[in-house]
């Protein structure tokens, strides 16, 4: 499967030199691969892109864990009261469908341009789906594990995290996969939007300043990065499955 990847991202990059030797485009606008690739070293060895993927990546991570959490606790309140089981239900139904764009005029008078706003579309983009995919996998799990919690005599806590999370793995995956992706593009598109915040910028304020200025090489180079780094994440998901999905017979 690597090896077919290689593949077709060869194939790519030859037909996008081929174009740029007709000349077909502007250069300005469609740069060379070698000049993107001689752009991406100085960004990353002679700039601070590095430090702004960096920073990016920080906040993914801690929307990425405190959503996680609230949507387990979400569920856990669900799982324990048919009322806020409706609630979420319907809050889910109305807000997943909702872009974290979208509402980021409304969050911009709430909490201004800075750090909170950030994380609360991150937030956004991850709960919804997170909450739902783990609903989704311990409604689907056989009643015996209900039975044998009840048998041993665990609270409800530990059934959700000790049994009821563990068996709805695969549905949590899939849920930190979707949320994984909707945080990153919501994230981008927003510190486009900000710019740099108390002092310091991410990689969509990277891009941005990089279309100001027409420096084209440096922006395909920094969405290059995004792509890699996109591709890295799904690797990373391929080889949790693999060690632990796959190996317990789960998938």
């Amino acid at each position: 499967m690597i090896k077919i990847k290689f593949f077709w991202i060869f194939l790519i990059v030859m037909l996008w030199s081929i174009l740029f030797k007709l000349e077909i485009f502007n250069p300005i606008l469609f740069p060379s691969p070698s000049s993107v690739i001689t752009a991406l070293g100085h960004s990353f060895f002679q700039e601070d892109l590095h430090i702004k993927l960096a920073y990016s990546i920080s906040f993914i991570l801690k929307g990425l864990a405190l959503g996680f959490l609230v949507a387990c606790m979400l569920v856990i309140f669900s799982l324990n009261n048919k009322y806020i089981d409706s609630l979420s239900d319907t809050l889910a139904s109305m807000l997943d469908p909702l872009p974290s764009l979208a509402i980021l005029p409304i969050v911009i008078l709430w909490f201004g341009t800075g750090k909170n706003s950030i994380i609360f579309i991150i937030l956004h983009s991850v709960i919804w789906p997170v909450m739902v995919n783990i609903k989704s996998g311990i409604k689907t799990q056989p009643i015996v594990y209900r039975e044998l919690s009840d048998l041993i005599g665990i609270n409800k806590l530990q059934r959700f995290f000790e049994i009821q999370l563990i068996g709805a793995l695969p549905s949590v995956i899939t849920g930190l996969k979707v949320a994984w992706a909707r945080a990153w593009r919501a994230l981008i598109g927003a510190e486009m939007i900000f710019g740099a915040i108390d002092g310091k910028s991410g990689i969509g304020y990277y891009i941005f300043e990089k279309r100001v200025f027409m420096d084209t090489n440096a922006m395909y180079a920094s969405l290059i990065v995004i792509v890699l780094l996109g591709a890295l994440v799904d690797y990373l998901f391929s080889v949790f499955e693999n060690k632990t999905l796959k190996k317990w017979g789960m998938i």
